[in-house]
Parts: C-alpha cells; sequence; structure tokens
C-alpha cells in the first residue's frame, strides 16, 4: 500500500472542535513495548479522528474483528493487515537499535549513533 493513499479519506484534523484537539493530545505516542500498547494508540487515534471501528476497518481494508483485536492488543496479529491500519491513520512505524538516538526523516538517513 502506498503511504498516504488512504489518509486523504480522513476527516481533517485541523477541522476538529476543542475536544479533538485535547485528545490528539493524550495520544500514547512513543516507543512500544506490548501489543497493548499499540492498539491504544490506534484506538486513541481512531477515535481522534471521529471513526467507528466499522469505519476504519473499512476504509483500511481489514474487519471490524481483526480492528478490535488490534485495539484489545491481541499479539498474534498479521502483521501486514496491522500495517494497512497504521498507514490508513498516519502512523508510521519506525525501527531502531535499541539505545540509539532518535531516527527522523526519510528511510536511508544516517542514524545518530548510540546514546552517550
Amino acid at each position: 500500500m502506498k503511504s498516504g493513499g488512504l489518509r486523504s479519506n480522513l476527516p481533517d484534523p485541523a477541522s476538529k472542535n476543542e475536544k479533538a484537539v485535547m485528545e490528539s493530545r493524550k495520544i500514547p505516542y512513543g516507543k512500544i513495548n506490548a501489543p497493548q500498547q499499540l492498539g491504544s494508540l490506534v484506538r486513541t487515534r481512531r477515535r481522534r479522528d471521529g471513526l467507528t471501528q466499522a469505519a476504519l476497518a473499512d476504509l483500511s481494508g481489514v474487519g471490524t474483528r481483526f480492528l478490535s483485536e488490534l485495539e484489545s492488543g491481541k499479539p498474534t496479529l498479521e502483521l501486514g493487515k496491522v500495517l494497512q491500519v497504521l498507514d490508513c491513520l498516519g502512523i508510521d512505524l519506525c525501527a531502531q537499535p535499541g539505545g540509539w538516538a532518535r531516527i527522523d526523516g526519510p528511510i536511508g538517513k544516517a542514524p545518530i549513533g548510540p546514546l552517550p
């Protein structure tokens, strides 16, 4: 799936009311150590975007049961489908060596290196 393909179908977060803005500040971005944390991120972002599970499932090409299991933190879900949902929500999944400084930018950018 091309990056950003379904993102344009989502409501514009800038057009949301103040409550939605406050909710967006509560999104649990950062290091993910457990499936439940990823599920919480997906659920919070979906709600912030004003989407039902059925609507997000339809937009991202997965079933509502799959989405429910993802949001609940099921650890054995198909990675490809998880990536579809993340892409639809505009969430990038990045990997980097443990203990390294954060890497920003496009894939291929040289890492900063280990933290002192």
